[in-house]
């Protein structure tokens, strides 16, 4: 986990075989708004996150077990389950 850290940090792009990839994006500064007060602008800074994208054989594995992650996910209280990796 720290080299996947490590290489995030210096802006490298992650690439797990047949799992996926880790890179860093850049999210824009926006103007938000509080549902409470509409009126208020609310600034947001510019941050980095983390993104992911599913390789092909990931994708190919959720399509196939997608009934039963459903069921997973529907029993749970409609919250995908964390794995500890």
């Amino acid at each position: 986990m720290d080299h996947i850290k490590e290489s995030l940090l210096k802006g490298d792009a992650v690439q797990l075989r047949n799992f996926g990839v880790f890179e860093i994006k850049i999210r824009k500064a926006r103007v938000g708004r509080n549902p409470n007060k509409p009126e208020t602008d609310v600034p947001i800074p510019a941050r980095a996150v983390v993104k992911f994208k599913a390789g092909k054989e990931m994708k190919a594995e959720l399509i196939r077990n997608s009934t039963k992650l459903a069921a997973i996910v529907s029993a749970s209280g409609n919250q995908p389950p964390t794995a500890e990796v």
